[in-house]
């Protein structure tokens, strides 16, 4: 597997090493959120182009052509963009830390951070949860994450040059309700890729109060007590500037999968590979699967003797690859997803 440039393709670790001392513990945080998130070690992000907010053109068809004989012309033709403009949303996180046993720590700091991790383990849950299942309308303060932008499926070949053509019915019975879904996501600035504000100030902010021991917190009873709150800040979005770099295979029911007739999982992400094949090497591709169904991913190869999982070095680690691509295994994916439903119009 090829290295990654991380001048073509940066992560938000990337950004925060740029910030110099003042993005040492910024990076420090985001090293520890990136251990249970490997999300967050492949999202490509980009600066905001208006502070907090990023406005860009989408790509939503593409231009018409037409054979040309000699001394005669052809029509004029163009792509067809929609202008678009992303937030980011603001994530906080909160803990209070006993201040007596802050200042009995022989590392204060690093003793807050190790006491945070329970803060840190929710703000990335809310994270993952947004990336995949945000939905502005039902939560006006996050962003739109993948599945409301891959909302439906169709198999109509008419469709190919739009956005539910790379949406792929899993095959699940109307009634399931054990749903679950694959992401192939291509990071890149042009392709899939998250946002941040300006300067990157608030990427990822930390902020201590009552080390001083004039900060004050309620136990359970109410009663209150000195204690260290450490604040932390988190402002991200998400922008599909290209919908060709990413597919969705849909309703896969995962009771389905032991049963007698399970669903080809590798049959369906065959079909995706070939709706992102052509982009291959213009992103950073990864497949993001829920844990559950990696277990039957992995089942299904060894019983039908595929070779097509493969053990590659990918960001210093060794992960399982389909053809070429790392697969992710997300907690934030779930396993019982609303069903998608098929697209009604093809014109």
């Amino acid at each position: 597997m090829a290295t990654i440039d991380v001048t073509r393709f940066p992560t938000l670790r990337d950004v925060a090493a740029r910030l110099g001392p003042d993005g040492k513990k910024a990076d420090t945080i985001i090293n520890m959120l990136a251990q249970t998130n490997e999300i967050i070690q492949d999202m490509v992000v980009v600066e905001c182009n208006n502070k907090t907010s990023h406005t860009t053109v989408i790509k939503t068809g593409l231009p018409e052509n037409a054979w040309r004989r000699l001394y005669k012309g052809v029509p004029p033709s163009k792509s067809t963009h929609a202008k678009v403009t992303e937030d980011c949303s603001m994530l906080m996180g909160m803990s209070f830390i006993d201040y007596k046993m802050y200042t009995m720590a022989a590392k204060p700091n690093d003793f807050l951070l190790e006491e945070s991790t329970d803060a840190l383990e929710s703000i990335n849950q809310t994270l993952g949860n947004s990336l995949f299942y945000g939905d502005k309308d039902k939560e006006p303060e996050a962003f739109n994450g993948l599945s409301i932008r891959y909302a439906k499926y169709t198999r109509a070949a008419t469709d190919k040059m739009k956005i539910d053509y790379n949406v792929i019915h899993g095959g699940s019975a109307p009634s399931a309700t054990d749903n679950t879904s694959i992401y192939f996501v291509g990071w890149g600035r042009q392709s899939i890729h998250g946002i941040y504000p300006v300067n990157g100030e608030s990427i990822v902010k930390v902020t201590t109060s009552g080390d001083d021991g004039k900060q004050y917190a309620k136990d359970e009873d109410g009663n209150e007590y000195p204690a260290v709150r450490v604040r932390y800040e988190m402002d991200t979005g998400l922008c599909v500037r290209d919908w060709r770099y990413g597919v969705r295979i849909c309703n896969i029911s995962m009771g389905a999968l032991d049963g007698s007739t399970p669903p080809d999982l590798f049959d369906l992400m065959r079909k995706a590979f070939y709706r992102i094949r052509r982009y291959r090497n213009k992103a950073k591709f990864c497949v993001y699967v829920n844990p559950d169904l990696f277990y039957y991913l992995h089942a299904q190869a060894e019983k039908k003797q595929l070779y097509t999982l493969t053990r590659e070095t990918y960001q210093g680690a060794q992960v399982l690859s389909y053809l070429g691509i790392p697969i992710r295994e997300c907690d934030a994916i779930r396993v019982d997803e609303p069903r998608v439903a098929q697209a009604t119009a093809t014109a």
